[in-house]
């Protein structure tokens, strides 16, 4: 019994030392890339749900848009809702 006990110790505390190596290595580069389109995600879909509701507080004419883009800007978001033209080489903005 005293045997196991022994063996279950160094067993954990190899384990437990690989864990803390693990700690200490610097994060992947790509995590701070990746978090940084996540956050850009999530601040494209607060802005649109915001725009959207202003946007729908105008009564726009049904029909009259049918997409919208969103660009950040130095000071904040700006969305634009319209439709292309019928020859498709315009966005026409409401």
């Amino acid at each position: 019994m005293l045997k196991s006990f022994a063996f279950a110790i160094i067993i954990a505390s190899c384990v437990l030392t690989a864990s803390a190596k693990k700690i200490k290595e610097p994060p992947d580069p790509a995590w701070a890339e990746i978090t940084a389109r996540g956050r850009m995600l999530a601040e494209y879909e607060v802005a649109i749900l915001y725009a959207s509701d202003a946007a729908m507080a105008l009564n726009p004419t049904k029909g009259s848009t049918d997409s919208y883009v969103a660009t950040k800007t130095d000071v904040g978001w700006v969305v634009v809702f319209g439709r292309l033209t019928e020859m498709k080489d315009a966005y026409l903005v409401l």
